[in-house]
């Protein structure tokens, strides 16, 4: 198709099965994926964007309550709710949504070998010629959130703030997947 019609850019998108992590049975949340594939300058971008990440991936997803409309679409649902109609995530079943999307990461580094890939909140601008990756929004330097959580360089890299600064590697591991190594955020990977 990309040949036929000479395309620059195309989008795809598809739905994948989360751990719901509100409910104590083994319930899911539907997640949207859109993947982006671009050529320019000779090199193949894929930009993978996740909704609302913030109701599954985070360390500590926000609380919901019981008026929210996605618990009311499920009323009879194993909600854990205490006195006040408040609804807490549980940890492991968070950690099991991070261990799926760091085997996404680790699998587009084994199976592809890109030059670098990242998971991240905010846009990263890879440089090809310098093997290096700046994060675009300033705020990161404030904000830890805005952080890379998974980043991977073929070749030994740099990760640099905007401001071409080195971001403090004090936050980070290396891991290895099949010769791969793969830097990740302790906090949120801490089962690694």
């Amino acid at each position: 198709r990309l040949e036929k019609y000479k395309c620059k850019k195309v989008d795809m998108g598809y739905l994948g099965r989360w751990k719901n992590p509100y409910q104590i049975a083994e319930t899911h949340i539907p997640m949207g994926i859109t993947i982006s594939y671009e050529m320019r300058d000779g090199l193949c971008f894929f930009h993978c964007n996740f909704f609302n990440p913030d109701n599954w991936f985070s360390l500590q997803c926000k609380p919901l309550f019981k008026t929210d409309p996605i618990v009311e679409k499920e009323p009879h649902g194993s909600w854990n709710m205490n006195p006040v109609g408040m609804i807490a995530p549980k940890n492991e079943k968070c950690a099991a949504n991070r261990r799926g999307v760091f085997n996404l990461v680790s699998g587009i580094a084994r199976d592809f070998d890109p030059d670098f890939t990242v998971l991240s909140q905010t846009p990263v601008y890879y440089n090809k010629k310098g093997n290096s990756a700046y994060i675009e929004a300033p705020a990161a330097k404030t904000d830890r959130s805005l952080l890379p959580l998974v980043y991977y360089f073929r070749d030994p890299g740099k990760l640099l703030f905007s401001d071409s600064t080195e971001i403090p590697s004090d936050r980070y591991r290396t891991t290895m997947v099949r010769d791969k190594k793969i830097t990740h955020e302790i906090e949120h990977f801490d089962f690694l």
